[in-house]
């Protein structure tokens, strides 16, 4: 029997003292996708850790294969839409 990753599909926030905070939409691992747990997040830009991202919805789950996969879709996406 195979061990096989899964990715959950969840709605994050961040308060930033700012007068709106920041949310995002990622794919984590499925041990970490739980509604109310606060996470740290590695920034892409920085390469920082940045703690206080709140699990705020969890959705689909999909092996780390397919979302690996697909993880840079969206750069091809403008191409083929009608903007």
């Amino acid at each position: 029997m195979s061990k096989t990753k899964h990715y959950v599909q969840c709605a994050l926030s961040r308060s930033t003292g700012e007068t709106q905070g920041k949310m995002m939409f990622s794919w984590i691992p499925e041990k970490y996708a739980v509604k109310g747990k606060y996470l740290k997040l590695k920034d892409r830009e920085s390469g920082e850790w940045v703690d206080g991202w709140l699990v705020i919805e969890c959705w689909s789950k999909e092996t780390a294969d397919r979302v690996e996969a697909r993880e840079r879709d969206y750069l091809s996406q403008r191409s083929v839409s009608d903007i």
